[in-house]
């Protein structure tokens, strides 16, 4: 039983989806560094589990990339 006939990749709808995640992750990064220096010298740990939640959002976008990129693939034989 055969599910995918022919395997065509939206390649425009995912080169969005690639440039939006980066966009992303380039400003959770920077969250992430601006919070964790207000947290320094401030000394707040709302601050500090912010920046934590910052980098957590960019290893999360990762994931997201690697998942979109697996998902381009075309189908195997079997």
């Amino acid at each position: 039983m055969i599910l995918v006939r022919e395997f065509r990749p939206n390649t425009s709808k995912g080169a969005q989806f690639r440039k939006a995640l980066a966009i992303t992750i380039i400003g959770n990064v920077f969250l992430a560094i601006i919070k964790s220096i207000a947290a320094y010298y401030s000394g707040s740990a709302a601050l500090y589990s912010d920046a934590v939640n910052s980098v957590s959002d960019v290893i999360y976008s990762i994931f997201l990339i690697i998942g979109l990129s697996i998902s381009q693939k075309p189908p195997d034989d079997s």
